[in-house]
């Protein structure tokens, strides 16, 4: 019995020492969304590997200073948005054909507004970093529209943006599914119908530059496809348990539009095509 119980703990040994290692890098703000995800899997994905959670609440520090010095296997999400601005010129960009898209996310934007009419009242419009990024032009989009004088209010993260509407800090906030779903719940008088997708304001008005939205991707980077592969069906399967900490982040996934299986030449496409409109 004594050689049994040897040889069972210096199997489990074996087998938690090669358990693999995974970074995972948060390439947002510290109160958005990208942070609240990264929080979530670290927890979820833990009892599959050995899990370090860096989370710097600065993109151009993620990327720009952290991310070349992690030699292993990383998992990290990035937008379209920030990609946008890195290419006019702000801190960073990122291709992600370096690494492995592992799961494609496409989000509209949506209109917030604690009673006013954002095609006729102006006001406060919240949204989130960077000032100068494709949102702020968003704003001046809507002014142009409709003569409107709205201004904008930029907030680090779309927690901090989200939290400013159900406060009356803004008038208005533009905000993903996500969000408007927690405002709505905080505050029941916040409407949150007015959307930016291609069928919403664009398609009223026949202006193409309402039309906005944020497409994330989570990719591998530093990893064989191995690897990548076991990351990915991790992933997936704490998607699939509503009470995971990534499925209860995401309402049991009623608050995302994920795809798992595009090609490399699909992931490419749409990325670069949600791109180019927001530069």
């Amino acid at each position: 019995m004594k050689n049994y119980l040897i040889i069972g703990a210096a199997l489990l040994y074996s087998t938690a020492a090669m358990a693999d290692s995974i970074t995972i890098l948060n390439s947002g703000s510290k109160t958005g969304g990208f942070s609240m995800q990264s929080t979530a899997y670290s927890q979820d994905l833990a009892k599959d590997f050995d899990i370090t959670l860096v989370n710097p609440g600065d993109r151009c520090v993620a990327l720009g200073n952290l991310l070349p010095k992690i030699t292993g296997p990383v998992l990290m999400p990035w937008a379209s948005d920030y990609e946008a601005v890195g290419r006019d010129g702000a801190c960073v960009t990122f291709d992600i054909n370096q690494g492995t898209v592992v799961r494609y996310d496409t989000s509209p934007v949506y209109v917030c507004t604690r009673g006013g009419d954002v095609t006729k009242d102006s006001g406060k419009v919240g949204h989130t970093v960077p000032a100068n990024g494709p949102l702020a032009r968003v704003i001046t989009e809507l002014n142009k529209e409709f003569k409107t004088s709205h201004s904008p209010v930029v907030y680090d993260g779309s927690g901090d943006a989200r939290l400013a509407i159900i406060n009356g800090e803004v008038d208005y906030a533009l905000l993903s599914k996500k969000h408007t779903g927690i405002v709505m719940e905080a505050d029941s008088s916040i409407n949150c119908d007015t959307s930016l997708a291609v069928d919403g304001l664009a398609a009223s008005t026949g202006n193409k530059k309402l039309a906005f939205g944020f497409d994330t991707v989570w990719l591998v980077l530093n990893a064989d496809a191995n690897t990548t592969n076991k990351i990915k069906m991790s992933m997936m399967e704490k998607h699939l348990n509503c009470n995971s900490a990534i499925g209860t982040w995401s309402k049991c996934n009623t608050t995302l539009n994920s795809r798992w299986d595009l090609t490399v030449e699909e992931a490419s496409k749409n990325w670069e095509t949600m791109v180019a409109t927001q530069r």
